[in-house]
């Protein structure tokens, strides 16, 4: 997005990232296939994609400047059933696995397996310690993004409300739990979500 853009100020960034976007390497009628660990499913899937089922998803073009934000939660919507919790326990492990099926620029078809595992704690300080902003903030965005362009979901101002309410729960929270030191990187999310609604990209 370039504000306001003048071919002398701006000509030659926009020829560098138009360089990029038709030199850079591409997979091509990617279908990416997930999987996860018993006692936990995929809640959502955040990013750009031409088909969607809740673990399959068909990406047209896949490139390496793209990402895709995948939501987990344990079965049973959060809550302790007899099926969800040994998932739920301190320590215990979940994982992710992504499969991509995809033809390369030489005509190619290959797959490409990525396996992620990370260890759960029911502790909100443990938790905190290893939140990273950039991806929380990502991932609301992504929700405000498809509810913004939904009328049947409120629209633009819906998305909005969204991005304040789900801001003030993830602080509100924090605070009942977490000392101020501890919160410090929660505390600074208000501000990028502001940032993000004023952007005029």
């Amino acid at each position: 997005y370039y504000e306001r853009f003048s071919p002398y100020q701006d000509g030659e960034r926009l020829r560098s990232e138009l360089l990029h976007a038709v030199t850079r390497p591409a997979a091509w009628e990617a279908e990416l296939k997930l999987r996860v660990s018993c006692g936990w499913r995929i809640s959502a899937i955040r990013g750009s994609f031409a088909d969607k089922r809740s673990d399959y998803i068909v990406v047209p073009n896949c490139h390496a400047d793209q990402a895709f934000g995948i939501l987990l939660e344990p079965e049973g919507g959060g809550h302790f059933s007899k099926k969800s919790s040994s998932a739920l326990v301190g320590g215990s492990l979940v994982c992710l696995q992504a499969a991509l099926l995809y033809t390369s620029s030489s005509g190619e078809r290959l797959v490409r397996v990525h396996t992620w595992s990370s260890v759960t704690t029911p502790s909100i300080l443990t938790m905190l310690k290893s939140v990273d902003l950039g991806a929380t903030l990502s991932l609301i965005a992504g929700e405000a993004a498809e509810r913004a362009c939904s009328p049947r979901d409120g629209g633009l101002a819906a998305a909005r409300r969204g991005v304040e309410e789900r801001c003030r729960r993830l602080v509100r929270d924090t605070a009942r739990n977490a000392s101020a030191a501890q919160a410090e990187v929660v505390r600074l999310l208000p501000l990028y979500a502001l940032g993000l609604m004023k952007s005029p990209a």
